[in-house]
This record gives structure tokens, sequence and C-alpha cells, in this order.
């Protein structure tokens, strides 16, 4: 069984989310958006499941839709 699975970087994360990769990078080590370190030659970058990333993406706009209805 093969799994297809998409994965970005924090700066794709970020463009999709709309914030920087810095906000991108703190949410990840709060444990807010799960991610992977990568070590050999990614100079430590985080990679996130793009699906993980629409997930974040959806629960903010239903936050902030719920924000502006009160």
């Amino acid at each position: 069984m093969t799994l297809n699975v998409s994965f970005v970087t924090s700066k794709a994360a970020a463009n999709i989310l709309g914030v920087t990769a810095q906000t991108v990078r703190r949410l990840v080590e709060r444990g807010d958006l799960p991610a992977v370190k990568q070590e050999n030659g990614y100079n430590g970058r985080y990679i996130i499941e793009l699906s993980e990333v629409e997930h974040l993406k959806t629960m903010r706009e239903l936050q902030n839709a719920g924000k502006a209805t009160k």
C-alpha cells in the first residue's frame, strides 16, 4: 500500500497561512503545527505535511469568522 503524502517547507507553509516563516517556526516549536526537522543538508529546516497546514488554515479561518460575528 502506497501513501501519497505531500510535504511543504516552512516558507511554503507561511505563504499558505499568510504569515511569516518565523511565525511558522514558532507554531511548530509550540506544538501547534506538527513538523519534521530535516538535518542532512537542509540547514535544520522543517517540513510539514500539507494537510496539517491546510487544517490549521481552516481552523484559523473558522476562529476568525466566529470573532467577526460577535
